[in-house]
């Protein structure tokens, strides 16, 4: 069994312990076909199940604009959610995002 066929195993609703990696080899194409919309949704669903790095990487996807449209608020919103369950590198995010100046 590959990598990704493990990672498939333990990126569902009740256990998001590979979703990180999974969302990523997927936006990246990286030991998974190259599927932006695929990863972002594997994100959001370790995100939803409580995984603050899920949250963090759907955020700096949304920032970047890594294979979605960029949304720095929405980018935001992930990086709070990952910086309250204690995921340090969000909270660094988070306070960067917000003192950029708002770009119209």
């Amino acid at each position: 069994m590959g990598a990704r066929a493990l990672l498939e195993k333990i990126c569902t609703k009740e256990e998001t312990l590979g979703c990180p990696t999974l969302g990523i080899m997927y936006l990246d194409g990286d030991g998974a076909p190259k599927d932006a919309a695929r990863g972002r949704t594997i994100l959001e669903l370790g995100c939803d199940g409580g995984s603050a790095v899920s949250c963090y990487d759907l955020g700096v996807v949304l920032e970047t604009g890594k294979g979605v449209a960029k949304d720095a608020t929405r980018a935001a919103s992930f990086y709070k959610k990952a910086c309250d369950a204690s995921y340090a590198e969000a909270c660094d995010a988070a306070t960067r995002l917000a003192s950029k100046p708002v770009m119209q």
